[in-house]
C-alpha cells in the first residue's frame, strides 16, 4: 500500500522537463518580440533624426522644440539618440553645420569679389597708369578694404595682383603675337625691359625664350 501511494518521481521529473522547454520556449518568444520592438524604434528613432537634422538647420527653433516636434517626449532621451546615431549632440550639429554654412557663403563672396576684380583689371589692363588708388575707386572699396580683401584671397597685394594679372595675359598674347614690346605695351608696361623682368619673375624664363619653347612645342606636336 505505501508503495502504491509513493509519487512517481520519473513522472514529475519528465513533467518539470517539459516545463522547464515551455519556459524556456516562452523566453526565446519573448526576446524575439523584444528584439523585433527595439529594431521598429530604432528605425524610428533613425527617421526621427534625419529630420532633426534639417529642423536643427534653422537656428528659430529651440532643441527642445524640437524634439517635441519630431515625436520625443524627453528631450534628453532625443539627444541621446541623435548623438548615438549622428556621433555629435544636437548643438554640436548645429553649431557645425552653422560654421560651414558661414564658410560656404564666405567662399561665394570671395569668388564674387575676384571675378569682379578680374573683370574690372581686363576692361584697364592696357592702362599704364592704373594704380591701386585707382583700382579701388573702380571696386568702390577704400584702399585698406581692398587691399586686406586681395591679401586673404589670393595672397597678393593690389600691386602685385595688378602686376600679376597683367603678365599672365601677356603670357596669352604671346601665343598670337610675335612681337614683345607690342605684348609689353598691349598689358600696361611702358617699359619693355621691365615688362621682361616681370615676367623672368613670374615664369623663370624671358618672353622670347617663352616664345621658343611655344614654337618647339608646336613643332613637336606637328611632327608627332
Amino acid at each position: 500500500m505505501l508503495l502504491s501511494n509513493t509519487y512517481n518521481f520519473t513522472e514529475i521529473a519528465r513533467a518539470e522537463i517539459l516545463d522547464s522547454k515551455f519556459v524556456r520556449r516562452e523566453v526565446r518568444n519573448d526576446r524575439t518580440i523584444y528584439s523585433k520592438q527595439n529594431e521598429m524604434t530604432d528605425l524610428t528613432n533613425l527617421s526621427r533624426i534625419e529630420i532633426a537634422q534639417e529642423l536643427l538647420l534653422n537656428n528659430n527653433l529651440n532643441i527642445s522644440e524640437i524634439a517635441y516636434r519630431i515625436g520625443f517626449n524627453d528631450p534628453r532621451y532625443f539627444s541621446r539618440c541623435f548623438k548615438k546615431v549622428v556621433g555629435v549632440s544636437p548643438k554640436e550639429y548645429r553649431i557645425s553645420s552653422c560654421e560651414k554654412s558661414v564658410d560656404i557663403d564666405s567662399q561665394s563672396m570671395d569668388k564674387l569679389f575676384l571675378e569682379k576684380a578680374l573683370l574690372k583689371l581686363e576692361t584697364k589692363i592696357a592702362d599704364a597708369d592704373l594704380s591701386f588708388e585707382q583700382f579701388a575707386i573702380e571696386m568702390n572699396v577704400s584702399k585698406a578694404s581692398l587691399y586686406r580683401k586681395i591679401k586673404s584671397v589670393v595672397g597678393l597685394s593690389p600691386c602685385e595682383f595688378i602686376r600679376t594679372f597683367r603678365i599672365k595675359r601677356s603670357a596669352q598674347l604671346l601665343t598670337k603675337h610675335s612681337n614683345i614690346s607690342d605684348v609689353a605695351f598691349a598689358v600696361g608696361f611702358n617699359d619693355s625691359k621691365y615688362f621682361r623682368r616681370c615676367f623672368k619673375s613670374e615664369f623663370g624664363i624671358t618672353p622670347s625664350q617663352y616664345q621658343e619653347l611655344l614654337t618647339a612645342e608646336e613643332y613637336v606636336s606637328m611632327v608627332s
